[in-house]
């Protein structure tokens, strides 16, 4: 009976330390999205309308497939990617943990391997998928970039893809084509940190740390929305 007694207050020592630690990493995503990371006031021009498309889990970048786009991207197309197609107007462009990104077909089918490469490492891959009109979807935030904030957001996306983009299988019927990218997932650097990066190395204001998707809607709200 001893042993059972310390047995159990170990776990429940441990349950504790975890909800800790829990409270610890929701707290640091909440004022992550709202507290300004660092970025550059770059010179204005005629804007440049991105996306920001927003799941349950996740958000995508959409990219208008301008000339320039078409061109940074063009070696996408090696890989069956429609860039060049007249109808093209977007490409969707998403940061991920490999297991969990190519083999989980239904949220509710989320296997242990996948949720504990994604919490404690794994390697990363991108999601791409090209749309034509979208009109105006509830699910994407449009945002308004300098054209040198677009170049360098766009540039640091085509750099996420390595020199030489590599096409990864996927097991689900999920749409798009798929493809090793740099870097890896973690915890601390999901796929909503992933996108909050982008856009702070491009100049654009952004939460300084967004790794949950209400990191990311908190940050759109301060930053863009008139929250500030």
């Amino acid at each position: 009976m001893a042993l059972l007694s310390r047995l159990g207050k170990l776990f429940l020592g441990l349950l504790a330390a975890l909800s800790a630690l829990m409270m610890i990493y929701l707290a640091g995503a909440l004022l992550g999205g709202v507290i300004a990371g660092d970025h550059a006031d770059l010179p204005d021009g005629d804007a440049v309308t991105i996306g920001l498309v927003a799941g349950p889990i996740h958000n995508d970048f959409l990219l208008p497939l301008d000339a320039e786009t078409r061109d940074q991207f063009a070696v996408l197309s090696l890989s069956d990617v429609p860039i060049s197609h007249p109808q093209a107007a977007w490409l969707m462009v998403g940061w991920g943990a490999r297991e969990f990104y190519t083999t989980v077909g239904d949220y509710s089918d989320v296997s242990w391997t996948a949720a504990r490469r994604a919490i404690f490492g794994d390697h990363s891959v991108l999601r791409v998928d090209v749309y034509g009109a979208l009109g105006d979807p509830d699910v994407v935030t449009w945002l308004q970039l300098s054209p040198a904030q677009y170049r360098a957001l766009r540039h640091g996306i085509r750099q996420s893809f390595g020199e030489t983009p590599q096409e990864v299988p996927v097991q689900t019927g999920s749409q798009g084509k798929f493809f090793l990218a740099e870097g890896r997932f973690n915890l601390l650097r999901t796929c909503n940190a992933w996108v909050g990066a982008q856009l702070r190395n491009a100049g654009v204001a952004f939460g300084r740390w967004t790794p949950i998707p209400t990191s990311v809607t908190l940050s759109l709200w301060r930053f863009h929305s008139g929250g500030n």
